[in-house]
């Protein structure tokens, strides 16, 4: 409104205007709404250079500080692609891809409940404790298998040593080293049985040699029988010799490999007791330090824990309770991601047939906000036998835990495309008088003037625009009706 305007009088308003202005708002008062809606006409018919200026009667003066109390917006037209969808009934589910049904893996006594319904949960954080007498047996077990495994491993340590130790001396004595040299090397090195069968071997076959060659020696006066039983003697203690080196020999790679067998077998018993423990919930830290015999009151506790972080939404036990091995005991979600499902009738399957991985809006009525969206994880493979539809699956973000599995809401389906970008406005822009339909532009700092549209299609809050509005144009989108009865007040209290 310009400023040198002449502020109008206040007039009371008499209660047959009253009416009037009611019939008015409930779509009557033909001529006042042609008048205003064909101001611009009129005044280039009947130009008064002689008069001042007068506001037009199709513009309404509004002042900026009163805008938010009586929820005046404004805004361009929205240019984009026009979709349109079919709304369907769908519900709000678990994510069933991070959804865990705990049960316990032994039969056993509730000694405590550690979470409580609702409690937001971590992986790996301890929920249930269970007493089973199959733990404590394992337990025990496992700790005779560490033992049993120790003792091997001192064995083949032992072994080893006195192994070694037989091979240098039977190398000592094919070197012909004398008894007093080897006395002297190994004199404090373990050699087990075998320093005494070689060494009586090796000085034997000494002797037997030493007195060949005295019979050797003195040949002419020794009887010829004497001589082939010395013969005979050396060469039988030679034998034995050679014998008990070779056998020593064999002997001791023969028992360092059977001592590594009862390792290895010893090692597995014990694995595969502890591997039985780590199914049941027990962590490689938990059976660290087993000591079952100085805590025997915790030998048999098993700790159950949460698989990956959520929120507990069931809970099936109590403390005291006895369980087995199929009970279930807790239901942990997470809900910070929730599925969307729909039930999708043969009607609509052309329309979710190439949804996977698309986003698709959903509401919880007509009037809640339109930005909601969900990710097509599934349009539906099967029919169910009873409903005769598929199940179409989608994804959406639960921020603050807003969404409730098993809650209502409405899905879209979109069932109209064009490519081309059309104008559009929100419902509430729209203003009707009689048969008239306009909007409010917002044309200067405290005014705004009627604007008369053609509407297109409609798709859900929006509706296509089809001529009247500029791209640029601001639109009031919310609050219009108060710019409406302002507007036909001041044609009631006339010029």
């Amino acid at each position: 409104m310009s400023a040198n305007l002449n502020p109008r009088p206040r007039r009371r308003i008499s209660l047959p205007f009253v009416g009037l202005l009611c019939l008015l708002l409930g779509g009557g008062g033909g001529y006042f709404g042609n008048r205003w809606l064909s101001a611009s006409k009129t005044a280039q018919e009947k130009p008064d250079d002689h008069k001042e200026e007068e506001k037009p009667s199709n513009q309404v003066e509004f002042k900026p500080e009163r805008w938010a109390a009586a929820g005046v917006t404004i805004g361009t037209p929205r240019l984009q692609p026009f979709v349109d969808f079919a709304w369907r009934t769908g519900r709000i589910a678990l994510n069933e891809e991070q959804l865990a049904r705990v049960s316990t893996p032994v039969d056993g006594i509730v000694r405590e409940v550690k979470v409580r319904l609702g409690q937001e949960v971590h992986a790996g954080e301890p929920l249930v404790v269970i007493e089973s007498r199959e733990v404590g047996q394992l337990r025990l077990e496992l700790l005779k298998m560490e033992s049993a495994l120790a003792a091997e491993h001192e064995h083949a340590d032992w072994l080893t040593i006195t192994s070694t130790n037989a091979e240098s001396l039977i190398k000592a004595i094919r070197q012909e080293s004398t008894i007093i040299d080897i006395e002297k090397q190994f004199l404090n090195k373990p050699l087990g049985d075998w320093r005494q069968q070689l060494l009586v071997a090796y000085s034997k076959r000494n002797q037997a040699r030493d007195q060949l060659k005295s019979v050797k020696a003195g040949l002419a006066g020794v009887p010829e029988a004497t001589y082939r039983k010395v013969e005979m003697e050396a060469e039988t203690a030679e034998a034995t010799l050679k014998a008990t080196l070779e056998e020593a020999k064999h002997h001791a790679h023969h028992s360092i490999h059977q001592v590594e067998l009862k390792v290895k077998e010893a090692e597995t018993a014990l694995a595969t007791t502890r591997a039985r423990l780590m199914l049941l919930g027990f962590s490689t830290s938990d059976l660290a330090n087993n000591d079952p015999l100085t805590q025997p009151h915790l030998a048999s506790l098993v700790s159950i824990k949460a698989p990956f972080s959520g929120t507990l939404i069931e809970k099936k036990i109590a403390q005291g309770e006895r369980v087995t091995a199929d009970s279930q005991l807790l239901l942990i979600a997470d809900v910070s991601r929730v599925w969307l499902q729909a039930d999708v009738f043969d009607s609509d399957l052309n329309l979710v047939k190439s949804l996977t991985g698309k986003t698709i809006p959903f509401r919880i009525s007509e009037d809640s906000p339109g930005d909601l969206k969900g990710t097509v994880i599934d349009p539906g493979q099967i029919f169910d036998k009873q409903s005769r539809a598929v199940t179409l699956t989608a994804w959406t973000d639960n921020p603050g835990r807003i969404w409730k599995p098993g809650q209502f809401v409405e899905v879209g389906l979109p069932k109209a495309l064009d490519e081309k970008p059309v104008m559009l406005l929100p419902k509430s822009a729209i203003m009707r008088h009689e048969s008239k339909v306009f909007v409010f532009v917002h044309v200067s700092e405290e005014d705004f003037q009627t604007r008369s549209v053609v509407l297109g299609r409609v798709a859900g809050k929006d509706v296509e625009i089809r001529s009247g509005l500029k791209p640029e144009d601001k639109v009031v989108l919310t609050g219009g009706f108060t710019l409406k009865s302002i507007l036909l007040k001041e044609l009631i209290t006339g010029d």
